[in-house]
């Protein structure tokens, strides 16, 4: 039960960035939706990592662990490499993950044409559009889509 409430809260995250992309931000053209869209895009992602874990967890390939790094370290090492993640896919992730956590502690954020540009208090600046934010759906949707087919075949409930 858990697992599928889990599976649906990321569908629901992913219908949201639809709705985000394809709805809001072209209406309004508002940085918040935007910023909105990359947090949403971390929970996603997290949740995804959540999951792969849950089941690697369930399978004995891994011990539980209260420490969130050594959760993601167990994600990039055992996780990936069951769920057929490439390296590509592994560092977009963390890009995801660092870019929502520049965006959290941003100490200013502005919009520059179709740009957000997130300044840190050491004056270094990332950007963010909704090509990335797009590129993130397609991202969490292909991610979500490993897992359930890893965990498919692991368990060879085929069709």
């Amino acid at each position: 039960m858990e697992l599928e409430n889990k599976i649906l809260r990321i569908k629901n995250l992913i219908k949201n960035l639809e709705n985000n992309i394809q709805v809001t931000y072209p209406i309004t053209e508002s940085k918040k939706i935007l910023l909105i869209s990359l947090e949403k895009s971390r929970e996603a992602i997290s949740e995804c990592i959540n999951l792969a874990l849950i089941l690697e967890y369930k399978r004995n390939r891994i011990k539980h662990a209260k420490n969130k790094q050594k959760n993601l370290e167990n994600f990039f090492k055992v996780c990936s490499q069951d769920i057929g993640i490439t390296n590509r896919e592994i560092n977009r992730i963390k890009e995801i993950l660092s870019l929502a956590k520049s965006a959290r502690k941003s100490s200013i954020n502005f919009k520059r044409n179709e740009e957000i540009i997130l300044l840190s208090r050491e004056l270094t600046y990332r950007k963010l559009n909704i090509e990335r934010i797009k590129d993130y759906k397609n991202l969490i949707e292909v991610l979500l889509e490993k897992i359930i087919l890893a965990e498919k075949i692991l368990n060879k409930n085929y069709l």
